[in-house]
């Protein structure tokens, strides 16, 4: 019924609902914005969420580039037009191993297809406190709160051990 009600809407006013597709991402010296729906953007999604210690690529999770692009939608729809600063994306068993902190089971870590479920990111102007909320508010997975002013986000399981979300602060 609900679908119904859409279609009329749309049929009325001619305006067209999508799920945004676009990413604005840096990480190092590359600062690229793409289109991650088609296969030049999702690759490059890919490239600059690479394991760039162990010079390896996997797949990001969709949910995950979807989680990000919600995000920044939001954020511009509000006047704050920004990039988030990837930190981490796909991890090695050698690099999770060797980052401080990680959880062995880190959804950094890609699965037996290659596919990895986590972000650490930040912004210059947006607190990571309220990035960190705003993906909470999504509830697609788990959300850490970290001192060093940056946030992870993974489409992992939604519920902890505690029965709530998995939200966590660290250092």
């Amino acid at each position: 019924m609900a679908s119904q009600a859409n279609a009329q809407e749309q049929k009325e006013t001619g305006a067209v609902y999508r799920t945004p597709t676009i990413l604005w991402l840096k990480r190092g010296t590359d600062d690229l914005q793409f289109d991650y729906s088609t296969e030049q953007g999702y690759r490059s999604a890919a490239w600059l969420l690479r394991d760039i210690q162990a010079g390896r690529q996997g797949y990001p999770d969709w949910r995950l580039l979807q989680t990000l692009s919600w995000m920044q939608t939001w954020l511009a729809m509000y006047g704050h037009h920004v990039q988030f600063d990837a930190l981490s994306g796909l991890r090695t068993e050698a690099t999770n191993s060797r980052t401080e902190g990680a959880a062995q089971n880190s959804c950094h870590l890609p699965d037996s297809r290659g596919v990895f479920r986590a972000i650490d990111f930040r912004t210059r102007t947006i607190p990571s406190d309220y990035l960190g909320k705003l993906a909470a508010l999504l509830q697609q997975g788990g959300v850490g709160f970290y001192q060093r002013n940056f946030v992870h986000l993974d489409t992992g399981s939604l519920i902890g051990k505690n029965g709530g979300q998995r939200i966590w602060h660290g250092y």
